[in-house]
């Protein structure tokens, strides 16, 4: 067993999870996401809060660990693309259900304003939609989102406002190497010529290497990990 400490809650205190358990909780309800039972999938995410598991934990946990199966699932052909799609759709509206009312912001911002937006020719936008609302609780000033793209509008807000970090994410290793441009239109719009430039997502799991190669400032395996090199870029500024 491991303890993990859980930051959403309103007093922070550690929990015993199993691993088997979790791992179960996992397949379970992954099964329930692929076979479009919402309603069971409401029940089974309720079921946790009243549990004592806090919305973030679930975030971090079980959303984002069977949306990693999914994905992977898919590269090995055993599931479709419109299964992938129908899942992550599924996850993207069991955030947006639970969030507001099993949300707890950090009372004290954080200063800290980062930018989120999807590659040009995205279409799963459930990572981002995780990662905008888990810096969100941890009391950052978030713009944009799974809706923002990179380009003109993008370049944009940038340009009319400041912002500490952008981060983008790539569901493919094409879609990846493809900010390679926008990451160098983004410097130049940018109001901060400092800007930090955070990539992520599926594109750069199997090569983080990519975001190297592309001009940005650093990668994110997942949303945890993303919040915790967003700190460390702007406490560089």
């Amino acid at each position: 067993e491991q303890k993990l400490l859980d930051r959403g809650d309103s007093s922070v205190e550690a929990r015993t999870v199993n691993p088997g358990q979790q791992i179960k909780d996992n397949l379970n309800f992954e099964e329930i996401i692929l076979h479009g039972r919402y309603a069971d999938s409401v029940d089974f995410v309720q079921a946790k809060l009243d549990g004592g598991i806090s919305f973030r934990s679930i975030c971090l946990g079980l959303f984002t660990s069977v949306a990693r199966i999914l994905g992977e699932r898919w590269v090995a052909d055993e599931i479709s693309f419109v299964d992938v799609t129908r899942g992550l759709g599924t996850l993207h509206t069991l955030v947006h259900e639970f969030a507001d009312h099993n949300t707890q912001p950090n009372e004290v911002s954080s200063g800290n304003c980062i930018i989120l937006a999807n590659g040009a020719l995205e279409q799963h936008a459930f990572g981002l939609l995780l990662v905008s609302e888990v810096f969100r609780m941890e009391g950052w000033q978030v713009t944009g989102g799974p809706s923002l793209v990179v380009g003109d509008e993008l370049n944009r807000i940038i340009h009319d406002t400041w912002f500490d970090v952008i981060g983008l994410s790539a569901s493919t290793e094409e879609f990846a190497f493809d900010l390679e441009e926008a990451i160098k239109s983004i410097r130049e719009a940018s109001s901060n010529p400092g800007i930090s430039v955070l990539v992520g997502g599926y594109g750069f799991s199997e090569h983080p290497e990519i975001s190297n190669s592309i001009g940005a400032d650093g990668v994110a395996g997942d949303a945890e990990d993303a919040l915790r090199k967003a700190r460390q870029m702007a406490d560089k500024r």
